[in-house]
């Protein structure tokens, strides 16, 4: 993965030619009492086999929206299997400017292969869209799903988000901020559905910008990216958003090397998730840096080292809770 700070060094984001949008106050209701939805979590999702090696069919880019002429694509992994299947929402990094589908690939065949039904998803990139427009592709991917359950065989009530890196921050801004409408306005897809969703594996990824403007590295360019999108780096944060659903669950792998993303953002996105009543797991591994679930890394010693945790957390938050 080519991280943020890499790509300003090499001149690929001019941020002199950037013409962010003026900040403007946050109309999201986000501090407002209100009755957000929230999922239904409880009956029992359809059992899958993560042993199993079960066939699956793959229809590449297909449309789940379209924004300013632009099409955005999907790679949709279907199951041989029969009723409504649980989902996940795939989300590749590459610092919100670059990367493409193939970085879920592997994990998405893994899941679709256990019963899943999976949408490896693209969405617009930074410079020429601020976070919010990416945030918003992300919800929209959901909606998307939602809408077409009947027909990809999707139960409504079982679909989470799986992300890495920028990935893992979109992830987590969907399945917190889904119903928020500073990240559904333009997405006609889904009409009224809410995006819904009842777990999350984020992993590394950031969750609140204000503390990684403070941290060094990468922080630097929070305050841009919170310009571009025309708002704070508060309403850009995964952590503003806990109080709204939580029955949402949190798998958060993080490595203690990671020097793009440091652990501390999960640490601490653990510890706002936990109180607000989230089940939540933080699990830091020793050693491992940054990007290692990417493209083949899925099937690397460091990923599978937590697969099998991984899949037992999935089992326990698609259970009746």
């Amino acid at each position: 993965m080519l991280p943020v700070r890499a790509v300003l060094l090499a001149g690929i984001i001019p941020c002199s030619a950037c013409t962010p949008k003026p900040a403007e106050p946050v109309d999201s209701a986000m501090d407002d009492p209100v009755d957000w939805p929230a999922i239904d979590t409880t009956e029992d999702c359809p059992a899958v086999d993560f042993t199993a090696e079960g066939s699956f069919a793959v229809t590449s880019d297909v449309v789940y929206d379209q924004e300013d002429g632009e099409d955005l694509l999907l790679d949709l992994y279907l199951p041989d299997a029969e009723g409504p299947r649980p989902g996940i929402v795939m989300v590749h990094g590459g610092g919100f400017t670059s990367g493409d589908r193939g970085y879920m690939a592997a994990a998405a065949e893994h899941y679709a292969a256990a019963g899943f039904v999976v949408l490896n998803v693209e969405y617009r990139r930074v410079p020429t869209h601020g976070l919010d427009a990416l945030t918003r592709d992300v919800v929209c991917s959901v909606k998307w799903a939602l809408a077409e359950a009947d027909t990809i065989g999707l139960n409504r009530a079982c679909l989470g988000t799986i992300g890495e890196s920028a990935g893992g921050y979109l992830a987590s801004m969907a399945s917190l901020a889904g119903s928020d409408p500073l990240f559904t306005e333009g997405c006609d897809t889904g009409g009224e559905l809410d995006a819904l969703t009842r777990w999350s594996v984020p992993y590394y990824g950031i969750a609140d910008l204000p503390a990684f403007e403070a941290a060094d590295g990468l922080g630097v360019l929070m305050p841009w990216l919170a310009e571009l999108a025309g708002l704070t780096v508060e309403a850009l944060s995964p952590t503003s958003y806990v109080a709204r659903d939580p029955s949402v669950g949190f798998y958060l792998p993080h490595g203690t090397e990671d020097d793009v993303v440091p652990p501390s953002q999960s640490e601490v996105f653990h510890g706002v998730l936990e109180p607000a009543g989230h089940p939540t797991q933080l699990r830091l591994m020793p050693g491992v840096g940054h990007g290692f679930v990417a493209g083949g890394g899925f099937w690397g010693e460091d990923n599978q080292a937590i697969q099998a945790d991984i899949e037992d957390f999935v089992q326990q938050m698609n259970r009746a809770r």
